[in-house]
């Protein structure tokens, strides 16, 4: 039979779990995005050996978050076949890397619970009990968690130019910075130093034995 909906007052419930905990437990695996913003010079110098260090002005190359960031830029490097040196006089390019946080967002969305709502029915000298099915409308109020990490590639031979900047995004709905950039890790290769021209993103996926899977929808693959 038809489900009718009605309009009670609205109740506000907050958001208690993260999405990739739900996913985790339904044995689904982890699905998210990471946008990938990236600009590289057409014209750029040929360069195999990176030194990287701190983008942002507070950090020093001694900082253990700084440390932990570049064990997984590391890896994107190695996969685009660069070699990673401990100073410049070593290098022919440096990569620096920054990361921050922005303002949190709060946003409310409507969602539906189905109550089933029992109803007497007679029919002549019988009656009986059949159920009504009412769909209440909830208020779901969270908030919105931003990372962000730019590598800024820049040549190091002869005048110092930039050659490439590539910014990393993503989004949650728990306030944890560093596993937010965890999550960015995955899609640091395919992104690194390309050119998407405007902001795109890139699909992860991690299987429930740990296969990770990462797609650019625009291209299909």
């Amino acid at each position: 039979m038809p489900r009718p909906i009605v309009r009670p007052s609205l109740r506000i419930v907050p958001v208690l779990l993260l999405l990739l905990t739900a996913l985790l437990a339904s044995g689904c695996g982890v699905r998210y995005s990471v946008s990938v913003d990236s600009l590289r010079d057409a014209e750029a110098p040929e360069v195999k050996t990176f030194v990287l260090e701190p983008g942002n002005s507070e950090v020093s190359a001694d900082d253990l978050l700084f440390r932990e960031v570049c064990s997984l830029v590391t890896p994107a490097f190695h996969a685009h076949g660069y070699r990673l040196a401990d100073n410049r006089n070593e290098a022919d390019a440096v990569a620096k890397i920054s990361y921050w946080s922005e303002e949190p967002q709060q946003h409310v969305r409507t969602d539906y619970v189905t109550h089933a709502v029992p109803i007497a029915r007679r029919h002549r000298h019988h009656s009986h009990i059949d159920y009504a099915y009412i769909d209440e409308p909830v208020l779901v109020a969270y908030t919105v968690y931003t990372a962000k990490l730019c590598i800024e590639a820049s040549a190091l031979k002869g005048r110092e130019r930039q050659i490439w900047r590539t910014i990393y995004g993503y989004t949650g709905t728990r306030d944890d910075f560093r596993t937010m950039l965890h999550n960015i890790a995955p899609a640091i290769a395919r992104g690194l130093g390309s050119q998407t021209n405007g902001v795109q993103y890139l699909n992860v996926e991690i299987s429930d034995d740990g296969l990770i899977t990462v797609t650019d929808p625009a291209l299909g693959w």
